[in-house]
């Protein structure tokens, strides 16, 4: 393993490395336990956003010893949120079966759980035969329309 490069893409691109060692705001230590614990997280998703350049052996400790650092690109796509949004992605997938078999049981198993504005409008695209909207447009008529 090369430390001097990044431990997440393996490369020396353009973007200076970062090292939580390194940083006098943050706790080194934490940093690299919370990174490898959401890189375990995307692995037990099967989503890892990139193949990683260090092995499932590394441990938060040799990460100290040997100073591992990061371009902050690379690092974003481990971060809490992506994962928040990966966890929350895998919860809609898993109610995507036979259960769901009305608007209702949707509405109130996968869109409402994961809405947090307090007004949802929701428009279809298709009208039924019998509607009033649907008589409206045979009034309307197929002409072009002016403004």
């Amino acid at each position: 393993m090369d430390w001097s490069s990044c431990i997440i893409c393996g490369g020396r691109k353009g973007e200076p490395l970062k090292c939580p060692v390194d940083s006098p705001h943050e706790d080194c230590e934490q940093v690299y336990k919370v990174f490898l614990q959401n890189v375990e997280q995307f692995k037990e998703f099967d989503a890892l956003p990139v193949n990683l350049k260090i092995g499932p052996e590394v441990i938060f400790e040799l990460l100290v010893k040997c100073r591992a650092s990061w371009h902050k690109s690379c690092h974003l796509k481990f971060s809490n949120s992506k994962l928040e949004r990966e966890k929350n992605k895998r919860k809609s997938d898993d109610y995507q079966d036979e259960t769901l078999t009305t608007f209702d049981s949707y509405v109130e198993n996968v869109f409402i759980p994961f809405q947090s504005s307090k007004r949802v409008d929701i428009v279809w695209d298709t009208y039924k035969a019998s509607s009033v909207k649907d008589s409206t447009r045979e009034k309307r008529g197929s002409d072009q329309r002016r403004k």
